[in-house]
């Protein structure tokens, strides 16, 4: 791994989090410890207070019945008043008290002299060749027309100082020892993480050179880096099929616009040709207004297409009497089928309530109307149902004619696609594109039903919710 390469996984955000997370949970950990312990020594050392206290007021009393000669006599040993620094052993084994009452020029008249701490309560240490480093916990008061101190004092407990002399030492272990192993540890799900984000950075790198057919590897674990790889892939292949339809899009406009322009040329050309033919003039004038009506019709089934898979209409979606509609659809078409020598029946039930664009619904509808009454055959019997199927609205436009092959029930929703039965019929491909977006767009799907004899179109649109 190069130094470049290594750097970068020691600065990335996934190192980073992983060292300070580990270093918060362990200094998390030996701050709780260390808080354990300092509750355990506060509740100690306040019972070490209160006994230091409790002896004061004994030796108080003391001084206050028999005055300083007591004091002496009482704290002095086979005859000793000044404590042999040996004794400190026995009274840090019996968990005694060391005493020191001196004079006003430090002059010990009876105890330890080792011991000189400030006035009133504090913890300190004693002079001692051994046990110097062991700290006490002392309380030097004067006493009354005497001119003289005492000191009292009492070894911290034993376990106190072991206690926090090893955790001290534990702090420092697991310190020392825990830092590199985070390190480590940050270093090598970093390098992890990248490898994972390596294979999607490459796949978008390789669709960016234009190999569209490029997808991120799974590795089966089902982890966060499967789902995104799963989800950029889902983009990719929505991506691939967006550009497979621009592309047919492109060719199908640039076809079905080429013909009519073609004409419009031709028109153009015939009509200088017969300038100083009025009739035909006025003929070449119509023809060619013909032709720029079919540009216009493709290029507003064009927007209108594009405005509706935008999803730009749903502002308008409002509850509406869909059975209404195909009632009122049914009766306008009726006439216009009846001059075909067509015949349209109605099997719509009443009072099926949908959310949606009235008009969007509306050009649905007649959109599967003209479809069938363009392609039906002559005295073809075609029909118009609406039904509650499985708490949905499906909607129905059919005949009783020839029908369309099973491999066409797609293409015939695709932009521009016209099947050779059509050829010879006028439009441009774009009729049934438009149903199908509109009826995605009110969260329903349009598909071809495959029975015979005829085609029958069919329009699931979810219902009003109660």
């Amino acid at each position: 791994m190069s130094s470049a390469r290594r750097n970068d996984l020691v600065t990335s955000t996934v190192f980073r989090r992983t060292v300070l997370s580990g270093l918060i949970g362990v200094t998390g950990l030996i701050a709780l410890i260390w808080a354990g312990f300092v509750m355990h020594r506060a509740q100690t050392m306040g019972d070490v207070s209160a006994s230091l206290d409790t002896e004061m007021e004994g030796l108080e009393s003391l001084y206050a019945d028999e005055g300083l000669d007591g004091l002496v006599t009482a704290f002095s040993y086979d005859g000793q008043s000044a404590w042999d620094p040996d004794w400190l052993y026995a009274i840090l084994e019996e968990d005694e008290f060391i005493i020191r009452v001196m004079t006003g020029d430090d002059t010990t008249l009876v105890g330890f002299e080792g011991i000189d701490p400030p006035g009133g309560k504090t913890r300190t240490f004693i002079e001692h060749e051994e046990l110097s480093g062991h700290p006490v916990l002392s309380f030097r008061m004067p006493l009354e027309n005497s001119g003289t101190e005492m000191i009292v004092a009492r070894f911290v407990p034993d376990r106190l100082v072991i206690l926090q002399e090893w955790l001290v030492r534990v702090s420092w272990l697991v310190a020392l020892a825990v830092i590199p192993i985070l390190l480590l540890t940050g270093f090598l799900t970093s390098r992890s993480v990248f490898r994972r984000l390596n294979t999607i950075s490459k796949t978008a790198e390789a669709i960016g050179e234009g190999q569209m057919d490029g997808r991120v590897p799974l590795t089966g674990n089902g982890d966060e880096f499967d789902r995104l790889s799963v989800a950029v892939n889902d983009m990719l292949d929505r991506i691939g099929a967006l550009t497979r339809n621009l592309e047919g899009v492109s060719v199908g406009v640039a076809h079905d616009l080429k013909t009519p322009v073609s004409n419009l040329a031709g028109r153009l050309q015939l009509m200088e040709r017969d300038v100083s033919d009025p009739e035909a003039v006025s003929s070449h004038v119509t023809a060619a207004q013909a032709h720029i009506a079919t540009l216009l019709r493709t290029l507003d089934a064009l927007l209108r297409l594009g405005e509706v898979e935008a999803g730009q209409r749903r502002g308008g979606f409002a509850e509406m009497d869909f059975s209404e509609l195909v009632e009122d659809m049914a009766d306008s078409f009726g006439p216009l089928f009846e001059d075909a020598d067509k015949h349209l029946e109605v099997r719509a039930v009443p009072s099926v309530f949908v959310n949606g664009d009235r008009d969007l619904l509306t050009q649905l509808i007649s959109n599967l109307l003209e479809n069938t009454l363009e392609h039906a055959r002559d005295g073809a019997k075609a029909w118009i149902g609406l039904r509650v199927e499985s708490g949905r609205a499906l909607f129905e436009v059919g005949d009783d004619g020839p029908g369309l092959p099973a491999h066409a029930a797609e293409r015939v929703f695709e932009r521009f696609v016209r099947l050779e039965s059509s050829r010879s019929t006028p439009g441009n491909g774009l009729g049934l594109s438009l149903v199908r977006a509109i009826a995605e767009l009110h969260h329903g799907h349009a598909r071809m039903a495959a029975t015979e004899p005829g085609a029958v179109f069919e329009i699931s649109l979810p219902l009003c919710k109660p």
